[in-house]
């Protein structure tokens, strides 16, 4: 899950403003097709009117409604369809405009064979709905099944890199982002002044697409290009969002908004969604690859923990009641923008925004919570209570997940590096907690210093260093470099 960056810094101004201003409670309120692997290691102007207040079904901003296709699959299989959206396997379930043919197909993993349709298909043969409404399709598959559940993620070794880019600026050097087609976006950040920020948009083969100097931006990669969250400056309307294809060409972006900071995280099923939790009042808001606002959520309590959006497009956000008592509370909100009720997480050490959580998507649905560098419980998609985290997960605390291999493993990423300052190591994990290898990327700077490591949206496996030449200050130039492996966890 990417978050916004600027979110430590802003928060002991929030806990001022939280603690001087109002503090009553607010009142109740990812379509592209997703790509297999979308899904992060740890959530053009919208139209305002976009979701119906209490957070019930709402248009996308083309006034289409969209329609929601789920997939159940039994046995050794895949289900695909055409458009792109469902590769099931891993993404199981996607969302359409109504009234799109949506064809689908199977094909069964190697001596198996498929049963049959059920649900809104029926049959043996290829299946085709008009979604003129949310549907359900299961796919059976009888044979034998793989033993071995690592051989189709089972990480091979370590070859060149594909792809190195450098650039220098006055700022710190962040972690790569790709979309579904491999472009990279690579960026230098800088809060004061942000002048000194640069934005690089660059080819699997390393070539300079597009250039923004002076742009610090939070990206998430898009099945074809980027949507984030761009800060302008110190001051009021400071942050808006703004989407770029996959050339790098800014093609949409919203006004500034007239709050302060904000939350963001990707939508599997595309796009993002924001948490404006400086606006008055607080508010969850989801918008599609093309900045239309989807629906929009008031947000019950007034301290700001985290959220993400699951694999099924579900969205849950943690929070404190009040800034009076070290409680936490937590709420789901649906694909379709339906907020559930508010659940109790109970006491804790200290208040939501300095628990430090992390929400983060499990394989099919349902996220991982991190506190403080450990995992320490999951939520089941709509479940009002958290379980403990598995077995192999809580042995790997200060580590970052991202999907790889169309949604079927992950890839566990040391918060440290895990292989001296040389390198990122990234382990493949299979979702039963089988470990399925671990491989090195080296770091691409010749200080060794630095490393951050990054799983994009299309599998590509990047390495961002920064060696430093005058302090990497405000007043000092860094130079960054990235070097890049083009669709390894494909």
């Amino acid at each position: 899950m990417r978050t916004s960056r600027h979110l430590s810094l802003v928060l002991l101004v929030c806990t001022f403003c939280f603690r001087c201003g109002n503090q009553s409670s607010a009142g109740s309120g990812n379509s592209s097709p997703p790509s297999p692997d979308a899904g992060t290691d740890a959530g053009a102007a919208g139209n305002p009117d976009a979701g119906n207040g209490n957070g019930g079904p709402a248009d996308a901003g083309s006034g289409i409604p969209m329609r929601t296709l789920r997939i159940t699959r039994s046995g050794p299989g895949t289900v695909r369809s055409s458009p792109a959206g469902i590769d099931c396997g891993g993404a199981c379930i996607a969302s359409f405009p109504q009234g799109t043919s949506v064809a689908l197909s199977a094909s069964p993993d190697g001596s198996a064979t498929f049963s049959g349709w059920g649900g809104a298909c029926a049959g043996t043969s290829g299946c085709t709905i008009v979604l003129s409404a949310d549907a359900d399709v299961s796919a059976a598959f009888t044979g034998a099944v793989v033993s071995d559940e690592c051989s189709a993620i089972r990480p091979p070794p370590v070859g060149p890199p594909g792809g190195r880019h450098t650039m220098q600026a006055g700022g710190d050097c962040q972690a790569g982002v790709s979309d579904g087609n491999g472009t990279l976006a690579l960026g230098v950040d800088n809060v004061i002044p942000v002048s000194n920020s640069m934005l690089h948009f660059v080819s699997p083969a390393g070539d300079l697409l597009a250039a923004y100097p002076g742009t610090n931006a939070s990206l998430t990669g898009q099945l074809s290009g980027f949507e984030g969250q761009v800060f302008t400056g110190i001051g009021q309307e400071r942050y808006l969002l703004r989407t770029w294809d996959a050339s790098g060409h800014a093609i949409a972006e919203t006004p500034p908004f007239p709050d302060g900071p904000q939350m963001i995280t990707e939508n599997p099923l595309g796009g993002i969604v924001i948490w404006r939790f400086s606006a008055t009042p607080a508010v969850i808001e989801s918008y599609d690859e093309h900045l239309n606002l989807r629906w929009r959520v008031n947000q019950p309590g007034v301290d700001p923990g985290a959220f993400a959006v699951d694999r099924a497009g579900r969205t849950l956000i943690l929070f404190g009641g009040s800034l009076r008592e070290k409680l936490l509370d937590g709420m789901w909100i649906d694909e379709h923008g339906t907020a559930g009720p508010v659940f109790h997480l109970g006491p804790q050490d200290a208040f939501a925004h300095q628990l430090g959580l992390q929400l983060t998507q499990r394989v099919q649905d349902g996220l991982f919570l991190q506190t403080g560098g450990k995992w320490t419980g999951q939520f089941d998609s709509l479940a009002r209570a958290a379980s403990a985290p598995p077995a192999w997960l809580e042995s790997r605390p200060d580590t970052r997940l991202h999907m790889v291999h169309g949604g079927t493993g992950y890839a566990v990423l040391s918060s440290a590096g895990g292989a001296g300052r040389c390198a990122q190591a990234v382990e493949v994990v299979a979702p039963s907690g089988t470990s399925c290898g671990t491989v090195a990327f080296p770091n691409a700077s010749d200080s060794c210093s630095f490393a951050t490591g990054s799983v994009g949206y299309d599998g590509t496996a990047m390495v961002a260093s920064s060696k430093v030449t005058d302090g990497c200050a405000n007043s000092g130039t860094c130079t960054c470099t990235w070097q890049w492996w083009p669709g390894f966890f494909r």
